[in-house]
């Protein structure tokens, strides 16, 4: 099924990368040519998904997708192509891929196709998901990392637990299965009407008030669609923050997104400051520097996103 990677590489399993994508065709050949330039490439397998377009305006991108698919991907063990006769919308392109991934594997990275990464994402990303794998306080792993300086010793991991990134993120199946069936039980609706849900939004993430009021009024919003809570990086940080569960997050970013071009779904155009991605070839983990004490980083984090908020504001008022 999973292949082991040959020693002198890393000792570690592969796991596959899902992509779902629809018209945009230059930010997937950039996603997939920083993939092929990492060293485990060649051990990892791509799932691709070609979503349908759903209306005319996406044909002429979706073409061109289509094409650079058909000619053929190079640089890595396998690469599986789905060609959807129906659109399914980035939601039920992304459900398509992990379906068929789980059918032969226990976890993936999963990555839309607007992400670079850096030359030691797969690395990092492996060495991670086989790391963590049995600690069940600890739901996923992301390659994103915020332009701060973050408090820690010297270490390129540590574990932040407000914080959710789906820019280029890894989960095991199980895991994620949980969650699902987590959220499907109503919690989000049931949490965020306590007390303590609240005051920790306060304290940690003030900035994801507005819309824990949007969920309050059963507004239709990013976390809610067709009247149900989904799976994305805002509801899982809301879980994060009420039930103190981590995620991994590298002190360096391994992604940058070029989604803010307003080229995507949620992303729309913004001038959005691109952090320094990670230059170094290898991953070198030093296990005695991973820093399991994120308080310090809760209000750095609590900081950033705060700024961010009200630049966005204030970009908003000055285009009107």
């Amino acid at each position: 099924m999973e292949t082991q990677v040959e020693p002198g590489v890393q000792n570690v399993i592969c796991a596959p990368v899902a992509i779902a994508t629809l018209n945009r065709y230059l930010h997937l050949k950039a996603c997939i040519d920083s993939l092929a330039a990492n060293k485990l490439a060649p051990y990892t397998e791509i799932f691709i998904s070609l979503d349908f377009p759903p209306t005319p305006k996406y044909e002429s991108g979706y073409r061109q997708v289509k094409a650079y698919l058909e000619a053929g991907i190079q640089g890595f063990k396998q690469v599986h192509v789905f060609y959807q006769n129906e659109n399914l919308g980035p939601g039920g392109n992304g459900r398509f891929l992990m379906r068929k991934i789980e059918e032969r594997f226990d976890k993936y990275i999963s990555t839309e196709d607007d992400n670079i990464f850096s030359q030691n994402f797969l690395e990092y990303m492996n060495w991670a998901l086989k790391r963590y794998e049995d600690n069940e306080d600890i739901i996923g792993v992301t390659g994103y990392s915020q332009d701060v300086c973050w408090h820690h010793t010297g270490s390129s991991v540590q574990i932040l637990n407000n914080e959710y990134n789906a820019w280029g993120s890894g989960i095991w199946i199980h895991k994620r299965n949980k969650l699902i069936s987590i959220f499907e039980a109503g919690y989000m609706d049931s949490a965020v009407r306590k007390k303590s849900f609240f005051i920790k939004l306060l304290t940690k993430r003030p900035d994801l008030i507005p819309e824990w009021l949007r969920l309050i009024r059963g507004k239709e919003t990013v976390t809610r669609r067709n009247g149900k809570i989904i799976l994305c990086d805002v509801t899982l940080t809301m879980y994060m923050l009420l039930e103190n569960k981590y995620s991994i997050m590298p002190t360096v970013t391994k992604v940058n997104n070029k989604g803010w071009d307003g080229s995507g779904l949620n992303c729309s155009e913004f001038d959005y400051d691109q952090p320094e991605m990670d230059s170094s070839r290898d991953w070198l983990p030093l296990e005695k520097d991973i820093i399991f004490d994120a308080s310090s980083n809760a209000r750095i984090l609590k900081k950033y996103f705060c700024k961010i908020k009200i630049k966005r504001l204030k970009n908003r008022i000055c285009k009107k």
